[in-house]
């Protein structure tokens, strides 16, 4: 094996590290914020937050190391956190981190991404807009694991996992909506009026149906489908889309049951 292949595949393996802190990092800041308790020992999560701080120490100085003579990687000191810190004051150190973890995931993409046109990296940048907004719209939160998941993947250009993931996600939702047949379900989101009850009702209905006939013959049947860039597309956007029918869905059920 190359020197540089080596290199690629450490820098693959840091990346994959990165990202995972990330998003266990953001799960907490997302925990801490809306805990409303003043100091970290009256969580239940105290020794789970310093032991990611700890290995997310450890991480920067794992890259630092491998990069030694070539990039300095981030110094992060996450010492002064204790049980007895406080709640706010332990966010700021994880968004520190979570700022120095992101300048490393910079650093490696310069090296490993694929090289993006301008329409795609729109593209991806849209996506993820589009999954926060879903997020502070009471979007599930595996829901919203997966889907982050699945752009990382066709951003990295793993089509196939993309589109696993994303046809996971669609047959998901499509199982939590009541209903035994599809046309149950889609009929009893006409009826909480997730879809409209007019001619782009028909759109919708006809939408569901693909989605969930495609995701499901995919995820279960056609071991012989290796999507490309353009399937996994379709695959993510439909999933994104049922994702918000399902929390709609949610939202809908309950305000039923709360009149």
């Amino acid at each position: 094996m190359s020197m540089m292949n080596q290199e690629n595949e450490q820098l693959e393996l840091f990346y994959k590290r990165a990202k995972r802190l990330v998003e266990r990092i953001r799960e907490e800041k997302d925990f801490l914020s809306r805990c409303g308790y003043t100091f970290l020992n009256t969580t239940n999560k105290a020794s789970q937050i310093i032991s990611l701080l700890a290995e997310s120490a450890q991480f920067c100085a794992d890259f630092k190391e491998l990069r030694s003579g070539k990039e300095e990687g981030t110094n992060v000191n996450p010492l002064g956190v204790h049980r007895h810190s406080k709640v706010d004051n332990v966010s700021s150190v994880l968004s520190i981190i979570e700022e120095a973890i992101n300048q490393i995931v910079d650093l490696i993409e310069i090296k490993i991404k694929p090289n993006l046109s301008v329409n795609e990296k729109h593209l991806l940048e849209g996506l993820r807009k589009d999954l926060e907004v879903m997020k502070l719209d009471e979007l599930n939160e595996d829901i919203y694991k997966n889907l982050g998941r699945a752009i990382i993947e066709l951003e990295a250009g793993n089509h196939l996992t993309c589109s696993m993931i994303s046809a996971k996600v669609t047959n998901y939702a499509v199982q939590r909506i009541e209903g035994k047949e599809v046309k149950d379900k889609i009929n009893k989101l006409t009826d909480l009026q997730v879809i409209a009850s007019d001619e782009k009702s028909k759109q919708s209905s006809k939408f569901f149906l693909d989605a969930e006939n495609s995701s499901r013959n995919f995820a279960l049947h056609d071991l012989g489908s290796f999507p490309g860039e353009t399937e996994a597309n379709k695959y993510l956007s439909s999933s994104m889309i049922m994702a918000k029918l399902y929390t709609q869905y949610q939202k809908a059920l309950k305000k039923t049951k709360n009149n």
